[in-house]
């Protein structure tokens, strides 16, 4: 009896200290898990547009979670914020990043600038007259003071939209630069789309005038020469209605 009385005192012992090494390897792994598999590098220089800097402004490689966490408030407009090697240890080792100063000269400068945005800019080159295409865009952030008020900013409102002049790559576009596409050329034919109550039929007429989508234009009946005016709806495509 004795000796199973100490067997089994020594098995609890074990079932312990088994548990402890468990929970150790357990806070370990998630430890891990929370500092990511990603290699942890020093930016040494961001730009941010936030009033706190977080770890992500100054190391790459964090988990989002992470990289969210507030480390410091950002220095004003315009100026910047320079950490030493010292206080990035003293970051690094509050917030469990796995990192660690190679050299004394190591530092991070949050530089702060006023919002930044996202504009839309040209891909390839654009010659005059060409129609804007989605893969012909790409976008870029940039800082808000950089973007003059006549910058177009969505995507969609120049799509479909035609080069009014010749432009490079990586570029914004502006409001002069872009004009409506013509989808009707003058002297063209096109088609004409007539509608009443009671009636509705096509024909065959003659354009007087370019005209894009949406264009109230003069179009004339080649056979009668009757001019009529009509809606812009499609390329070649003239919507008539009558009384």
């Amino acid at each position: 009896m004795a000796w199973h009385h100490r067997m089994g005192r020594r098995g609890r012992v074990g079932q312990g200290l088994g548990l402890r090494l468990g929970l150790g390897l357990v806070l370990g792994l998630v430890s891990w898990a929370a500092m990511g598999s990603g290699v942890i590098m020093l930016l040494g220089k961001n730009v941010i547009d936030r009033d706190q800097i977080t770890l992500g402004d100054i190391w790459s490689g964090l988990p989002e979670s992470v990289a969210m966490e507030n480390v410091a408030p950002a220095p004003a407009i315009g100026s910047h914020r320079i950490f030493s090697a010292i206080e990035l240890d003293a970051i690094a080792a509050e917030h469990r990043v796995k990192w660690r100063s190679a050299s004394p000269n190591d530092r991070a400068i949050i530089e702060r600038t006023r919002l930044m945005i996202t504009v839309p800019v040209t891909l390839r080159p654009l010659a005059r007259g060409e129609i804007i295409r989605p893969t012909d865009l790409g976008y870029m952030r940039v800082k808000s003071e950089q973007v003059s008020g006549n910058v177009m900013t969505a995507t969609e409102d120049l799509v479909g939209k035609a080069m009014r002049r010749s432009i490079g790559a990586a570029a914004m576009l502006g409001i002069n630069d872009v004009e409506p596409a013509k989808l009707v050329l003058r002297n063209a034919p096109v088609t004409v789309r007539l509608r009443t109550q009671t009636l509705y039929l096509t024909l065959h007429a003659k354009a007087l005038q370019d005209g894009a989508l949406g264009d109230r234009i003069r179009v004339e009946n080649p056979t009668s020469k009757q001019v009529i005016i009509g809606i812009v709806r499609g390329a070649g495509l003239v919507d008539v209605e009558l009384p």
